[in-house]
């Protein structure tokens, strides 16, 4: 031990140090012993690798959690570049289901994951954590929308989302899912998702442009569809787009003969 202070970048010393350290189990002395060099070394090579030695004896010999965390935490602000103190939190706070705190490591994880698939599995298991365990909705819409940032086509993201939001109460958000959504689909799905934009626009979101292009959309997939033509007309009205609402109008008469007419050609006069 002497010999170690004196010299503690010694590895071939330290393996001896640990060697008898295993067969004695006396990890505890060991563990205090490097804490007590390793604090004035985390500069250095040699400070990092006695702080992962203290972390993990923590951890896994003596049973003291809290100051394996500690120095877990010190080793992810010393080497800010190296994910493995990130993990071995994430792993510390599933066995000790400290569940906030393994969100936010989830969450760290994935912002910093280079590959695809790895972000959405540490997302997915942050959304598990919040809906099963937390049951945080909000928490979970926000690890949602960022798989759908990942990869916009994600329909299980986009529907979890809708359902998120709805309950939530957060229209803005959800109106951007449903425009997201109508921009892929076709047919009466298309349609269908493009009218919900279109009402909650104007009558929650107070958005009469917004629910215009909706409606337009709407109206460009069924041109002969009243309830889109009429929800036009009253907001062309509104916003005193005049020479649109008299195309629209006009449109409109095409398709109709005789006392069908009238009152179009009435509002058209």
């Amino acid at each position: 031990a002497l010999a170690f202070k004196a010299v503690p970048d010694d590895v071939s010393g330290r393996e001896v140090l640990e060697a008898l350290c295993a067969e004695l189990n006396a990890y505890e002395r060991l563990g205090g012993l490097y804490d007590e060099v390793r604090s004035g070394l985390m500069d250095s090579p040699t400070g990092v690798s006695l702080t992962w030695k203290v972390a993990q004896w923590c951890e896994q010999q003596l049973d003291r959690p809290a100051l394996a965390e500690a120095r877990y935490q010190e080793l992810m602000e010393t080497c800010p570049e190296d994910d493995k103190a990130l993990e071995a939190l994430a792993n510390l706070y599933r066995t000790s289901e400290n569940h906030r705190a393994l969100v936010d490591m989830l969450s760290r994880q994935a912002a910093r994951a280079g590959e695809l698939a790895d972000k959405q599995g540490f997302l997915k298991e942050l959304i598990d954590v919040a809906n099963t365990v937390l049951e945080d909705r909000g928490l979970a819409a926000e690890a949602w929308a960022k798989l759908l940032a990942l990869d916009p086509g994600d329909e299980e993201a986009a529907d979890a989302l809708l359902s998120a939001y709805r309950e939530l109460g957060l229209y803005g958000k959800l109106v951007d899912v449903l425009e997201l959504k109508a921009s892929r689909a076709t047919g009466e799905v298309a349609v269908s998702l493009l009218r919900e934009v279109g009402e909650l626009s104007e009558t929650v979101l107070d958005d009469d442009r917004r629910a215009v292009r909706a409606w337009e959309s709407a109206a460009e997939l069924v041109p002969v569809d009243v309830d889109c033509l009429d929800r036009l007309e009253a907001l062309y009205t509104k916003l005193e787009e005049w020479q649109t609402l008299r195309t629209l109008l006009e449109r409109r008469l095409d398709g109709l003969s005789g006392i069908g007419a009238l009152p179009v050609t009435e509002r058209l006069a």
